[in-house]
């Protein structure tokens, strides 16, 4: 069969959908009351205190600026922390999302003043352990969900933020006039404000933990690397995402750049003088519809998902070098780390027809149509390598099938992720400590075959759930508590299966006993999470030395065939 078309949305919508499930995770809603929150300076915000039935209590604030408007004159420039305000403050009601694919049906407000953030506290006076949401998307899509609230009654201060996404936050000219990066660039300015501002919401700034899937997982590992967000957190967690996968960021070699998107983009709005100071003039002035409607049709034209993305660029310095060159010189962020991926990350783009296997040429036309899509190009030697890698002198339909599934994974996020890990472990020394999971535990929701394993962002429910769920069944309760209970633990303690705290206070158990080691050089181990959870052996050892070659292969291509500029 002929690969689907389908791209990470759809995914970031039925996660969303799916977190809806686990909205009543603290019970039903007892009782709301206005509580306030004096900020500095004579600047109060109106929040939301909610009661839940379980005895429970969130302190809500949404939609707080922590920059100025990027419009006009600051559209494509670096952000400027927000104006302090006199007297109270709305923050009761959500803030805008991002400008986006006007085709995503969501409900949220959508405007350029978007550079807001929501933050959730189960009690002000505290000083709990500090938990910064970054969404993904592909940097594209997306938005600090008010979801994010349902970590903090494991005793945290929950933050979601918004920065800004396709053609304003990451158009380029390649050069100094406009560098790129925007999106970046919020994310930093968001942290900063977590700094100044969150004791005053019962959190800790010198422990935060940051945390993201796929395009936040990537964005988790860019503050890692980025000299701009030193001593801004603590810890990080990587779903699904980190500055080594294919789509993360732009790649050296002759591969399609940004900047070509960005020329795209310009002439279709009219902005057909290529100098870069007088494009980046038009493209202050073009109408963001119009703008948004541009990257859409470009997206298209290139035939790839993923082309306004971070770079490499020294004007702001944000990501000054690529990945490989910054770990190598230790001239990096050094914390420790919890990641992994899912079974089936990619395995969506597989009909679910296929049930009674595939052909060794269907296998390498799906990885082709997933690699062209996000690598920005298609070539035979990759292809190659990868069946041969995977296949060997497989001819069984279903193995075959099983391979690809396993390819994808890997291929997407699997072995960027443990070679990502590989170079951190060179070159950071015995003081830091990195978890890595695999999570394969298939819940109520899925309605896919189980052959697909679980897909892309299928944990994020999971991270955000409760035992208190009403909707979700036993088990989803279970691995839900367990997966929220770990990600919290690393977060507080720097380890996810604590015995006790560090005051010698017996911590909850919800491992069935199974004790997640941490991920050495001599000991390169993964906690498998599932109804069960185990510690296990890499299943597919080589796919580090493999994802090298295609990284070598990549870099030296040239740019896929048919590409439309303008």
């Amino acid at each position: 069969m002929v690969p689907r078309k389908q791209g990470l949305i759809p995914i970031f919508v039925l996660t969303l959908t799916f977190l809806s499930k686990f909205s009543q995770l603290l019970g039903a809603v007892v009782s709301t009351a206005d509580v306030l929150l004096d900020l500095e300076k004579g600047q109060t915000l109106r929040g939301i205190k909610v009661a839940y039935s379980n005895g429970d209590h969130i302190n809500k604030f949404y939609g707080i600026p922590y920059a100025l408007p990027p419009t006009g004159d600051r559209r494509f420039e670096p952000p400027s922390p927000a104006l302090p305000w006199s007297g109270v403050r709305n923050a009761k009601t959500e803030g805008n999302i991002c400008p986006q694919n006007p085709s995503q049906q969501m409900s949220q407000n959508r405007s350029e003043d978007c550079l807001n953030l929501s933050v959730f506290s189960p009690n002000l006076n505290g000083s709990f352990p500090v938990f910064v949401w970054i969404h993904g998307g592909g940097f594209r899509d997306g938005f600090g969900s008010s979801d994010v609230y349902l970590i903090s009654r494991k005793g945290m201060v929950s933050v979601a933020i918004n920065y800004r996404l396709a053609p304003f936050g990451f158009l380029s000219t390649g050069d100094d006039v406009m560098p790129g990066n925007y999106g970046m660039l919020d994310q930093v300015l968001a942290l900063k404000w977590v700094q100044k501002h969150i004791r005053a919401f019962g959190g800790d700034p010198n422990r935060v933990t940051i945390a993201g899937n796929s395009a936040g997982g990537h964005s988790v590992d860019f503050h890692i690397l980025s000299p701009l967000s030193r001593g801004l957190f603590h810890r990080a967690i990587m779903e699904s995402g980190t500055a080594f996968c294919s789509s993360a960021m732009e790649r050296p070699g002759k591969t399609v750049k940004v900047k070509d998107f960005t020329l795209s983009v310009a002439a279709s709005v009219g902005c057909t003088d290529t100098h870069s100071t007088a494009l980046l003039r038009c493209l202050k002035s073009a109408n963001a519809d119009q703008l948004l409607l541009a990257s859409v049709n470009a997206e298209k034209s290139f035939g790839i998902t993923f082309i306004g993305i971070p770079r490499v660029e020294t004007k702001f310095g944000f990501l000054p070098d690529y990945p490989k060159n910054l770990f190598s010189s230790g001239q990096y962020n050094k914390v420790d780390t919890l990641r992994g991926y899912n079974s089936g990350e990619w395995a969506f783009a597989i009909h679910d027809t296929d049930n009674n296997g595939i052909t060794r040429h269907e296998f390498t036309q799906y990885f082709a149509a997933f690699f062209k899509k996000s690598a920005f190009f298609n070539d035979d030697a990759i292809n190659l390598l990868v069946e041969d890698a995977y296949l060997g002198n497989k001819t069984d339909p279903i193995s075959i099938r099983t391979s690809l599934v396993h390819a994808l994974a890997d291929m997407t996020y699997g072995a960027a992720s443990l070679y990502d890990l590989e170079k951190t472990l060179q070159t950071s020394g015995a003081t830091t400590r990195h978890f890595f999971y695999h999570f394969s535990y298939r819940g109520s929701n899925l309605t896919t075959p189980v052959w697909k394993g679980v897909a892309h962002a299928g944990e994020v429910p999971y991270v955000f759930s409760n035992a208190a769920s009403v909707s979700a069944t036993a088990d989803d309760k279970r691995v839900g508590n367990m997966v929220q209970t770990m990600w919290t633990n690393f977060a507080k303690y720097g380890e996810p299966t604590p015995v006790r705290a560090p005051d010698g206070t017996p911590l909850p158990q919800v491992t069935d006993g199974v004790h997640w080691d941490s991920f050495t050089s001599t000991n390169q181990k993964m906690f498998e999470i599932g109804l069960h959870p185990k510690m296990e052996a890499l299943p597919r050892p080589f796919i580090v030395a493999l994802y090298q070659k295609v990284l070598d292969l990549m870099h030296a291509q040239t740019v896929v065939q048919n590409v439309v500029v303008g």
